[in-house]
């Protein structure tokens, strides 16, 4: 095998991105942001005085004379998708914007890494950073302040910087190293250095990096005072003549990572390589504290070439830092020359910045210059810079090693594809980070289908919306991507998403025929959650042989081949017959023969190893007959040898025992179930099965379930039944009238398998990216006015500030309510109907809804136990509340503690009477 150059020293240390997402002002996604920057696009919007006052922008500063009236800021940061992580609308309304859509690309990163959170070997860390929140401050005001106790708590806990990692650990279940990182405007670029080193001390195995920039108040504009680094144009113009400052703009984006040596043995695709890196900090080598130094930077850039172990000169493209401020860029600039110009170049090296297009982005910044530069390095072109007409005089660009590129181009011919970016963050911690595009090595291109187009197209969401869109991205996605494997697409489904409760499976034997069936719709369901906890059985039965469907598996399915060859070669070595003359039809097998039990009992093994392979997870095999034999070697129960010399009517000698089965033939994990003694009665098997769990039966030989002969002793009695061949004839009529080769009975049983909800393992055969992701529902969430979002922030059941007109000060803990509340005539089962909607941000809890089904937390329990003691005066513990989990319930504990408590009242009295 030749040798690869990422096998050799220099990439002992490279990093390896693995998969990145993104959502940025007008570009839901990385493909938007690519495609508007080959569009030269440009994110400021210019806002009218009308608009601005229906913001809430102040009259005091539409009147500044530095006013400057434009924002690029998203739009939709209101929409979230609460109930894919488990937030209730109480809780999704109170987190700060930037949280939730770092929760959503978060996840959205793994899918285009064909990862599932939580699911990878070895740990998982993360690593995040954002800008400070001011969500509840600009939404409510500063009366947010004076909350105290858990509604305190609870507020930080949804919008502080402390808090930001380890939300996504815990909503995504990730194990590894958790560490939230801030450096001001060099925070997005320092925490992906940050992972780089976590990984290369083997703190973790993968690596989450992700930044966000979200603010308030929303498009108000700003103010360009003399001496800011905001525009007074509104327009950011990086290493331009006419540059005056930047502009604020907002995003997230993340890239997960793995080490090089690492994603290249898992089969991961790979976007780019980190080759090095380094951080540093000005000290005090500059005019002030907010002020950058070419010392510093000049430092950094050099420490980043050796740990890179690379020349200035193999440098092609630098994604500067760019904030177009008279200050910034003429010293980035001087830094980068008196480095880069020290190497011969036959070709200037290319500087741009995206802070032109998309402004600057604070803690963000430094992730979207790195993804900028990993879509470069993987599609081939620079982009324009624009905003750019004639260099800035203080930088002295003429005569330098750099160029700026005002028309998109290919990479530059010759050179290799190596860029730099640079992000400083204000108080003098710098970042610089080289990274090189990865080349695949050469081969058969497309590679081939190891299952041979027998995995139905498996799509799964949290709610039947989200299916539905899903469904429709998919069917866009095949239409415009005609070269896209269809087998390779399925298994990067099967292996790189979650499988969630709504399942839609499509088994079509081309890509026209799956688009056909997802537009016009096809079976779907939601899988319960007891179905997706079931063990699944193959039940291997004599009967008729679907000889056609095993000899297509045997051509096109690898899985299937390299089983039933194995079978067939210790076969023909104990001079049997040859079993692959047999199955291709060149040797005639009659009826009843022992050449037909031994070719089905081949088949069986064979289908049973191409389950697995599939990714279905086999937990009991079970047989009669012929299937017996097969189950038994299946599981370790009997050698191979010994099933084929029964089969073929051979003995082994006296004391000779049979050689043992080829290595890796005995199923994981799978146990035998017996067959029934004196006879062959399908239900004892079928009863058996479910008794050891099994919820899916998957039958090879019989075409109709039988029926069991009693329910297991205990309750466990529903199953799906999922035959492996094709019966009847109106079935193979109906396959006759799909467009191109129909899929086989094997595609489809897989395919009613995973729609029942049946756990799936599969393996890692090849990834392809760029498949649609998963299509968020987007939910506002948003305080309407300022008092009924402080009302949310209260403890449930209190009221508004000075809504008690008698004056009188708060209740003391444990204290019920006055009499003269306000309440009217309202039932204490609709106060408290009133405390649990409110803790949960809902409308219609029902006195005997389950707490945990309508999305209730330890935090909004919490919130449910103080509204009742303030109501009540009766104090409910908080296990207690959870065990108790509906409102009836609740309130008959109540109701017994009252008695117990007027029991001890009197108890007191009569103690008293005694004594005086």
């Amino acid at each position: 095998m030749n040798k690869s150059k990422y096998d050799g020293a220099d990439y002992e240390q490279a990093i390896a991105v693995v998969g990145m997402a993104g959502t940025f002002c007008n570009a839901s996604t990385l493909d938007d942001l690519w495609t508007n920057l080959l569009d030269g696009y440009e994110a400021v919007r210019f806002l009218d005085r009308q608009t601005l006052r229906a913001n809430g922008c102040p009259a005091s500063m539409l009147a500044h004379p530095m006013f400057v009236p434009a924002t690029a800021m998203m739009t939709g940061v209101d929409r979230f998708d609460a109930g894919f992580f488990g937030f209730t609308p109480a809780e999704a309304r109170l987190m700060d914007p930037q949280l939730r859509l770092m929760l959503q690309v978060a996840w959205h990163a793994f899918e285009n890494a064909n990862i599932v959170p939580g699911g990878a070997q070895g740990l998982t860390g993360v690593f995040a950073g954002g800008h400070r929140s001011d969500y509840l401050l600009c939404t409510m005001g500063p009366e947010y302040s004076i909350q105290t106790g858990m509604q305190a708590l609870t507020a930080s806990l949804f919008n502080g910087q402390d808090y930001l990692s380890t939300w996504i650990s815990y909503k995504l279940g990730l194990t590894g190293p958790s560490l939230t990182v801030q450096s001001a405007c060099s925070t997005g670029l320092v925490l992906v250095a940050t992972a780089c080193q976590n990984l290369l001390d083997y703190s973790c195995d993968t690596a989450l990096a992700i930044a966000g920039a979200v603010f308030s108040p929303r498009d108000w504009g700003y103010l360009a005072e003399t001496g800011s680094i905001l525009s007074a144009d509104g327009h950011c113009r990086p290493y331009d003549a006419a540059a005056r400052g930047t502009i604020t703009g907002e995003g997230v984006g993340a890239v997960v990572l793995k080490r090089l040596r690492d994603a290249r043995k898992d089969g991961n695709s790979i976007l780019g390589i980190i080759r090095g890196y380094a951080i540093n900090n000005d000290g005090a080598l500059r005019a002030g504290y907010s002020a950058p130094s070419v010392a510093g930077q000049r430092a950094l850039l050099t420490q980043a070439l050796a740990s890179a172990g690379l020349e200035s000169g193999d440098v092609a493209y630098v994604e500067g830092h760019g904030t177009g401020t008279q200050l910034g860029d003429p010293i980035e600039f001087k830094a980068l020359q008196s480095v880069f110009g020290q190497s011969p170049r036959e070709q200037p090296c290319l500087l741009g910045s995206i802070k032109a297009n998309l402004g600057h982005l604070g803690a963000c910044a430094g992730m979207v210059g790195l993804q900028k530069v990993l879509l470069m390095l993987g599609r081939g072109t620079i982009p324009p810079q624009i905003n750019y007409a004639m260099p800035n005089p203080e930088l002295g660009m003429e005569g330098s090693a750099f160029r700026i590129c005002t028309e998109s181009r290919a990479w530059p011919e010759g050179r290799p594809k190596v860029a730099g970016v640079s992000s400083f963050g204000l108080g003098g911690t710098n970042c610089h980070m080289i990274v090189e595009g990865f080349e695949a090595p050469p081969g058969p291109a497309p590679l081939p289908d190891p299952l041979g187009g027998t995995l139905p197209l498996c799509l799964s969401a949290r709610s039947e919306k989200a299916l539905k869109e899903l469904c429709a991205s998919w069917a866009a996605f095949l239409q415009q991507r005609r070269d896209v494997p269809l087998g390779h697409a399925a298994a990067s489904l099967l292996a790189g998403r979650a499988h969630m409760p709504w399942r839609v499976s499509v088994a079509a034997g081309t890509a026209a025929e799956a688009v056909r069936r997802l537009q016009t719709g096809v079976d779907g369901g939601r899988a319960s959650d007891e179905a997706r906890e079931g063990k699944t059985a193959l039940l291997l039965d004599e009967g008729e042989y679907d000889f056609s469907l095993c000899r297509t598996l045997f051509q096109e399915a690898e899985a299937f081949r390299r089983a039933f060859i194995a079978c067939a070669d210790r076969c023909e070595a104990s001079q049997g017959p040859d079993l692959v003359e047999m199955l291709l039809g060149t040797r005639e097998v009659l009826p009843g023969s022992r050449e037909e039990k031994l070719l089905g009992f081949t088949m069986a093994c064979a289908l049973a190893h191409l389950l697995v392979a599939s990714g279905v997870r086999l937990h009991m095999v079970a047989g009669r007959g012929v299937g017996a034999l097969a189950a038994g070697t299946l599981c370790g129960a009997l050698p191979l040898d010994e099933c084929l010399g029964r089969l073929a009517g051979r003995t082994p000698p006296p004391g000779q025992a049979p050689d043992a089965s080829p290595a890796g033939w005995q199923l994981p994990d799978a146990k035998l179930v017996a067959e029934p003694q004196g006879g062959a009665a399908g239900q004892q098997h079928i009863d058996q099965c479910l008794r050891g769990g099994a919820r899916f039966l998957l039958a090879l030989g019989s075409p109709r379930p039988p029926v069991p002969a009693a329910a297991p002793a205990d309750g466990a009695g529903a199953y799906v039944w999922i035959p492996l061949t094709l019966s009847g004839s109106a079935a193979s009529a109906a396959e006759r009238q799909t467009d191109g080769p129909p899929p086989n009975a094997f595609a489809r049983a897989l395919a009613a398998l995973f729609r029942a909800g049946a756990p799936f393992s599969p393996g890692r055969n090849r990834r392809l990216r760029q498949l649609p992701l998963y299509p968020f529902e987007r939910n506002r969430y948003w305080p309407e006015g300022s008092r009924s979002f402080c009302d949310m922030l209260r403890a449930p059941g209190e009221g508004a500030a000075g809504a008690d007109a008698s004056g009188a000060g708060p209740n003391r803990p444990g204290e019920p309510e006055p009499a003269a509340a306000a309440h009217g005539d309202v039932s204490l089962e609709q106060r408290m109907s009133d405390i649990w909607n409110a803790a949960l941000g809902i409308d219609d809890m029902a006195p005997d809804d389950d707490f945990f089904a309508r999305g209730g937390t330890s935090l909004s329990a919490i919130a449910i136990v103080a509204g009742m003691e303030k109501l009540t005066g009766l104090t409910i513990e908080l296990r207690e509340l959870m065990q108790l989990r509906t409102i009836n319930a609740v309130l008959a504990r109540l109701a017994q503690l009252a008695n117990e408590d007027d029991a001890e009242r009197i108890d007191a009295c009569t103690c008293c009477n005694e004594v005086y």
